[in-house]
């Protein structure tokens, strides 16, 4: 395969990486510098910084580039070479392009500041093969091996380009750069010329990278994660504007002012499945575990058995006599262990019934809810009354779940036994203690996290994330037997979107009796119909993903959908204008959809 010609055959390790830091883009995009450069409102001190330090970077580029080639054997040199034939030449334009804009907006090379001199330095020691690894206290000095060093410098090097080559993108979807003050540098970034040699870099990286052992793609791994993180940090510390700021909220709100409240959908919002399709793959996976397990008993109780002499009844049984007594225990345990295959199938059968049931009338719910002419605006209180008639269908299908008794005789321990596959793994890293710790708390911020089933579920999934001292957890619980410790009913708390609004407006109601001095700011995230009540009432409603219904409902009522960062960009430049008097509520009827939780943690966090 030619190192011109795009990678698709399979998933490459630059793309792999990509995805698994892609929180770090994420905070780039919504740092205060992208956002109020993308509205055109950055101050031009901050930009003059930011520009001022390209030629620090581009001169350790070339450097280390150099270095990476003379290090490099065989195709590899080549390959390095080649890239290099249109990389230099970039770098020289590079030149051009600071001077053009160095005319345009009086900008002049810069000192190095201290974000752009640990980035030079992390460059110069992976070129050189000394380099710090590890994050926090966990940093180590490593020497590596020279032969390796080329690989390592374009896995930091693509980090980098990568990273603008994403702004540039992003930027210019959303602006005009032709009628933007920062037209320049949108245009260079956005360009298709940076682009191709982004993905270029990519290919190379894949293509040093496929002769590497397991160790040497993990150093790679944190050479780029640090590039990324190095970057980010370069962009944070280049917004030298004390003007207020509408992203991201960790920088934006003032922990003595305003008050977060962030509530979180559960059910498939965080999770990979519905908690009530979780538990009765838990309780058939229980009935099969105790099945084999009693098979496997009695099994290892046939093979102990030997032919017994003795003055007592007996009974020849497969050439072996028996006590007549354990000759019954055994029938009886083999009538328990169909039992509990019996339990499975029925268990298997009816929720393939009542699931089969549900997706039909929902379907046939939101069709007759959507009945109506389509709102231009948002209509606010016939979307109440339809999704009441919702709620009422969500409460009887509920009740034939309950009454069917598929979910009794759950035990927590097998609700716990398989916590590791309920949570997205996304969100694993957003809801965790660090997360919590080091951004709500300062904050001041409160965590809510709501599920029209099983708290249980919820508590389990949550169970080692260390945050359950700091989260509120609302939903159904289960009624234990006190001897078996198994499930025997359901206590409703939470069943219907109607019901979570309810709860949602009473937690704010709460906060304001005791919060008086302080702005409450709520956030609500989800991804179903059963959330649109609360997301519209939010401040600032988010939605992961957009599924059809969703979209049908909302469209039809008047809902609009519009990207979080378009929102943040556009409420930064309403911010500015207004002499920083506007807020998220004064955009009604608008709900902000991302990509996944990697994007909510930069609009969140940030750096």
């Amino acid at each position: 395969m030619e190192l011109s010609q795009k990678v698709t055959e399979r998933k490459q390790n630059s793309s792999v990486l990509w995805s698994k830091y892609g929180r770090e883009p994420m905070c780039c995009l919504y740092s205060p510098l992208v956002v109020s450069l993308t509205c055109g409102c950055l101050d031009m001190q901050s930009f003059y910084k930011h520009v001022g330090q390209y030629p620090h970077f581009f001169r350790a580029f070339k450097k280390a580039f150099k270095l990476a080639v003379d290090y490099a054997e065989g195709d590899d040199k080549d390959a390095l070479r080649e890239w290099g034939s249109r990389f230099i030449p970039e770098l020289e334009n590079n030149k051009f392009f600071i001077r053009e804009m160095g005319s345009l907006y009086s900008i002049a090379e810069t000192a190095p500041d201290l974000a752009t001199k640990k980035y030079m330095e992390f460059l110069s020691a992976t070129a050189t093969g000394h380099v710090q690894l590890g994050l926090g206290n966990n940093q180590l000095w490593t020497n590596l091996e020279k032969s390796n060093i080329p690989v390592y410098v374009v896995g930091a090097m693509t980090a980098y380009m990568k990273v603008y080559a994403f702004l540039g993108r992003k930027i210019g979807a959303l602006v005009r750069p032709d009628d933007h003050p920062f037209q320049m540098w949108i245009q260079k970034y956005s360009s298709e010329e940076f682009e191709e040699l982004t993905l270029y870099i990519e290919e190379l990286l894949d293509k040093l990278s496929s002769k590497s052992t397991m160790h040497n793609v993990e150093v790679i791994e944190q050479i780029y994660l640090k590039s990324l993180i190095l970057t980010k940090k370069t962009l944070y510390s280049q917004h030298t504007s004390v003007q207020p700021l509408i992203s991201p909220l960790s920088r934006a709100l003032r922990p003595n002012d305003d008050h977060v409240k962030l509530f979180v959908d559960f059910d498939l919002t965080c999770s990979k499945v519905d908690s009530l399709e979780y538990l009765v793959e838990t309780a058939i996976r229980a009935a099969k575990a105790s099945a084999a397990e009693m098979q496997d008993r009695l099994d290892g109780k046939k093979r102990s058995q030997t032919k017994r002499w003795n003055n007592g009844p007996s009974v020849l049984v497969g050439g072996i006599f028996m006590d007549p007594y354990e000759l019954l225990e055994e029938v009886l345990m083999s009538a328990k262990i169909d039992m509990q295959w019996m339990k499975a199938v029925e268990l298997g059968v009816t929720w393939d019934v009542l699931s089969s049931m549900y997706a039909e009338q929902y379907e046939q719910c939101i069709a007759n809810i959507l009945r109506r002419e389509k709102a231009v605006d948002l209509d606010d209180t016939d979307l109440y009354r339809a999704l009441d008639q919702l709620s009422e269908f969500e409460k009887i299908a509920n009740s034939r779940i309950i009454e069917s008794d598929i979910l009794s005789g759950i035990s927590f321990k097998e609700i716990i036994a398989c916590r590791s596959s309920i949570l997205q793994d996304d969100c694993a890293k957003f809801l965790h203690h660090s997360f919590v710790i080091t951004v709500l708390r300062d904050l001041d911020a409160s965590l809510y996290i709501i599920s029209c089933w099983c708290g249980d579920v919820m508590r389990t999934a949550f169970l080692d994330k260390g945050i359950l001292d700091f989260a509120k957890l609302k939903g159904n619980r289960f009624v234990y037997d006190r001897d078996e410790e198994r499930s025997t009913s359901v206590t409703s708390r939470v069943q219907t979107c109607v019901e979570k609004l309810r709860y949602f407006q009473r937690t704010l109601r709460k906060s304001q009796s005791f919060l008086q001095y302080k702005k409450d700011i709520s956030v609500y995230i989800g991804d179903s119909v059963d959330d649109l009540l609360c997301l519209l009432k939010a401040d600032v409603g988010i939605v992961i993903g957009l599924n059809d219904n969703l979209k049908k409902v909302g469209t039809q009522y008047g809902v609009k959908f519009v990207p979080l960062f378009e929102g943040v960009v556009e409420k930064q430049r309403e911010y500015v204008e207004s002499s920083y008097q506007s807020d998220w509520k004064s955009r009604c009827g608008t709900i902000y959809t991302v990509s996944g939780w990697a994007e909510i943690y930069g609009f969140i966090a940030g750096n």
